[in-house]
């Protein structure tokens, strides 16, 4: 079993803000440092795994995507903190693409649509000439979309 835990940047002060029989992991602190967004492997045979958010208190864990399909991962905050990217598995079971939602876990969005079995993971902002563009890029996988906002 993962958790996640926070503590001071030397390391004293450890303190567990998940608690569950779930695997949690992947957590990536939002830019105004209020919530964590991290990855959650339920357990059973079919361990689907999703998405949620929590307080840094440790307080409101938030599930952000179903658990009814497949898994996600990798969550990573808009700089603005209003949206959420993260690899996440087709519905149809085949292959992996990078999706993004509201914060809140609202208005999900696939977008690639990739024919292979994977496009990439580990998404990530880039801010870009103009205030008004944002580009999500695949690491180590390449430019995925550039995606206006």
């Amino acid at each position: 079993m993962m958790s996640i835990y926070i503590m001071n940047m030397d390391g004293t002060n450890p303190v567990r803000l998940t608690d569950s029989p779930e695997d949690e992991k992947s957590p990536l602190w939002s830019p105004d440092g209020t919530q964590i967004a991290y990855s959650v492997v339920s357990v059973g045979i079919n361990r689907p795994q999703q998405i949620r958010a929590i307080t840094v208190d440790g307080t409101n864990p938030v599930h952000l995507t179903d658990n009814n399909s497949g898994w996600k991962d990798t969550p990573t905050w808009s700089p603005d903190g209003t949206q959420i990217a993260f690899t996440g598995e087709r519905e149809d079971g085949s292959g992996t693409d990078i999706f993004i939602m509201n914060a809140d876990g609202t208005n999900l969005v696939q977008l690639t649509h990739s024919e292979g079995q994977v496009v990439g993971q580990f998404p990530s902002w880039l801010p870009v000439a103009g205030p008004s563009t944002t580009l999500i890029e695949a690491i180590s996988w390449g430019t995925i979309k550039a995606n206006p906002r």
